[in-house]
C-alpha cells in the first residue's frame, strides 16, 4: 500500500544545470600533434610523407607543450617525439636509397622515350629491392 503524496511537502527541486569540463589550454594542439605524430611514423618510409607529418607534428607538439600548464602537455611532446621519428625515419631511408635515386636521375636525363623511362624505373626498383 502507498502513502499519499503530503500536500504541505515543498515541491522539487529543479536539477542544477553543471558546466561541462575545462578543456586544459594546448590539449587541441597536442592531439593534433600526436595524429600527425603517428601519421609521420607510419608514412616515414615514403620519405614525403615522414616529412610532410613529421614537420606539423614537431611544431605544434612544441606549441602545444608551451600553451599547456600541468599535466597537459603530455600529449604535445609525444606527438612532437613521435614526430621526430619519422623525420629521422625519412632521412634514413633518403639516405639508403641516395646513391640508386642519383643512378636513376641520371638515366632519366638521358632517356627519349617513354620505353627509356620504363628501363630506368624498373633498373631503380631492381636496385632497391636488390639490397
Amino acid at each position: 500500500m502507498t502513502t499519499p503524496p503530503d500536500p504541505f511537502a515543498p515541491p522539487p527541486q529543479p536539477p542544477v544545470p553543471t558546466r561541462p569540463p575545462e578543456r586544459a589550454a594546448g590539449a587541441g594542439l597536442g592531439t593534433a600533434a600526436l595524429v600527425l605524430g603517428v601519421l609521420a611514423l607510419v608514412t616515414g618510409l615514403t620519405i614525403v610523407g615522414g616529412v610532410l607529418f613529421g614537420v606539423p607534428a614537431v611544431l605544434l607538439g612544441l606549441r602545444a607543450r608551451a600553451a599547456a600548464h600541468g599535466g597537459a602537455a603530455g600529449t604535445g611532446i609525444a606527438g612532437a617525439v613521435l614526430g621526430v621519428l619519422g623525420l629521422l625515419t625519412a632521412a634514413g631511408v633518403y639516405l639508403y636509397i641516395q646513391d640508386d635515386l642519383a643512378e636513376y636521375e641520371g638515366c632519366r636525363k638521358e632517356s627519349v622515350s617513354l620505353a627509356q623511362d620504363q628501363v630506368c624505373e624498373d633498373a631503380l626498383r631492381r636496385s632497391i629491392s636488390g639490397r
